[in-house]
């Protein structure tokens, strides 16, 4: 009878050492494919290396490593800070999460104030122009738990999107490249588009703060887009209050197809069940007591 296991195989040198320099940059399912290897098996040896009988020789931060990480982890990307500092971008990452330095950072947001007045009016004309803001929202086990804004500007011209690149992004947050969204088959005589993908609260939010006033198809739904932001600090569970804004994002986006009507219908559909929970839980308590 042949063994129903499958055998097991043994996780290299190398292949640790790739998995230390590429996560979480790239996902536990991007990893596998890179390594040929199945996604649960990279996603297990990821748990495993936060077991420090798992993890190579830890190497103590120093307090001159700390100062240079908290002064320059806005300026420098982790990749880049790991290079510098002779560590790996997991070590770097784990250090910033431990640290706190993400949320300090949401604390401290600001608008672009290098900025010059024609420049903020001009960007703010493409983007109710050409650009779209969008706000995603992430199932887990049928029920939302997690809604992601984003921004996309977009034209032929590839140098004005590389201009605009160039004046939105800041350091470490900067937003991806600029990149050729593939040409519809259906037409094939249309123009090249290059599109500027903006994503992550701390690239979103000093934007809009900087383009609001001279928005003008847009502005309601850059105005909600940012009331989103201060009712959700990223980190705790989103309220009612908090999903019926991100509700209100995508009426005011007006999607009609098929696929977003049906995201705004099964949104609406929870506000709703929410609201009947939290008005059943405090006559629950009530009788709690009597009892």
């Amino acid at each position: 009878m042949k063994d129903s296991k499958q055998k097991y195989r043994i996780w290299s040198t190398s292949e640790i050492k790739f998995l230390h320099e590429h996560y979480p940059e790239h996902s536990a399912k991007s990893i596998a494919k890179m390594l040929n290897r199945n996604s649960s098996s990279v996603s297990s040896k990821i748990k495993r290396m936060k077991n420090p009988e798992e993890k190579q020789k830890y190497e103590i931060w120093s307090k001159r490593e700390m100062k240079f990480l908290t002064e320059n982890y806005t300026k420098h990307s982790r990749q880049n800070i790991a290079k510098i500092l002779n560590r790996s971008p997991l070590s770097v990452f784990s250090k910033i999460k431990r640290m706190n330095l993400y949320q300090r950072a949401l604390r401290d947001i600001e608008p672009l104030n290098d900025l010059t007045e024609p420049e903020k009016a001009y960007i703010a004309a493409f983007i109710d122009g050409e650009g779209s803001m969008t706000i995603t929202v992430k199932y887990r086990n049928n029920l939302p738990f997690l809604a992601n804004p984003k921004i996309d500007i977009s034209n032929s011209d590839k140098e004005v999107i590389n201009w605009i690149s160039e004046k939105v992004n800041r350091g470490r947050w900067e937003s991806k490249q600029v990149y050729l969204r593939k040409r519809s088959m259906q037409f094939p005589t249309w123009k090249k588009n290059f599109v500027l993908s903006i994503s992550n609260r701390l690239r979103i939010q000093p934007l809009l703060m900087t383009i609001s006033p001279y928005l003008r198809v847009k502005r309601n739904l850059a105005r909600c887009i940012l009331e989103f932001y201060q009712l959700h600090n990223g980190k705790s569970p989103c309220s009612i209050q908090t999903w019926k804004k991100i509700l209100e994002i995508k009426t005011l986006i007006d999607g009609r197809k098929p696929f977003q009507i049906r995201s705004r219908q099964r949104l609406a559909q929870f506000i709703k069940e929410l609201e009947r929970t939290e008005s059943i839980i405090p006559i629950i308590k009530d009788l709690q007591q009597h009892i």
